[in-house]
């Protein structure tokens, strides 16, 4: 246990932030540990974590995205819709679950985008962008009902994923959830049109 933050200058008792972005590099504890005091030291730190979405490692990458979305500063918004476009999906979806954190009206757009990016290896069905959509709750149905006619099946799973937790927390949405019932996304599009398109219908009547 340190009696200190690890980004705490042993001298001058200040904040080193620059010392902490060295950290980040190393990874491991010391790492996890730096971003912890980064994220503690509130808007002070984002200068530091948006230099650290350009660093060569994607776990570095990953962390300052995630820093970012805990600190909450919509003046990070930019350098995480950068981030959308970054190389590696760890990335990609960690900056777009920020994004959601921060209300950032690009939000929606990059979770859709990243949804099959960053898979929970305990859920495949599900992925950090999918439970990043949910927490967003009913106004997200309409962006993610149109999923269900993918071409893609890991997307169509991620789609009725979300929209069946959705449809189970929210009275509202019980019709959907009855609609879903019947959709199956391991068979083709064609062959789950007429759920996808129930879907849809009931989507369009009553929550646009």
């Amino acid at each position: 246990m340190h009696l200190r933050p690890l980004g705490v200058d042993a001298v001058s008792g200040r904040f080193d932030f620059d010392g902490a972005l060295s950290l980040l590099e190393v990874g491991g504890d010391p790492g996890a540990v730096a971003l912890g005091d980064l994220v503690q030291q509130g808007t002070a730190a984002v200068p530091t974590l948006v230099e650290a979405l350009s660093s060569p490692t994607a776990r570095v990458r990953a962390w300052a995205a995630d820093g970012l979305g805990m600190i909450g500063d919509r003046g990070a918004g930019d350098a995480l819709a950068k981030a959308v476009e970054d190389d590696d999906g760890t990335v990609r979806s960690t900056a777009a679950a920020s994004l959601a954190r921060l209300d950032d009206p690009r939000a929606v757009e990059a979770l859709v985008r990243t949804l099959n990016d960053y898979t929970d290896e305990a859920h495949s069905g599900m992925s950090l962008s999918a439970y990043a959509l949910i927490g967003l709750g009913t106004r997200i149905a309409p962006v993610v009902v149109p999923l269900l006619a993918s071409d893609d099946q890991i997307t169509r799973t991620r789609a009725v994923a979300i929209l069946r937790k959705l449809a189970s927390g929210d009275e509202a949405l019980a019709p959907l959830g009855r609609i879903l019932d019947g959709y199956d996304p391991t068979v083709t599009p064609e062959a789950s049109a007429a759920p996808a398109r129930s879907a849809a219908e009931w989507v369009e009547r009553n929550l646009q």
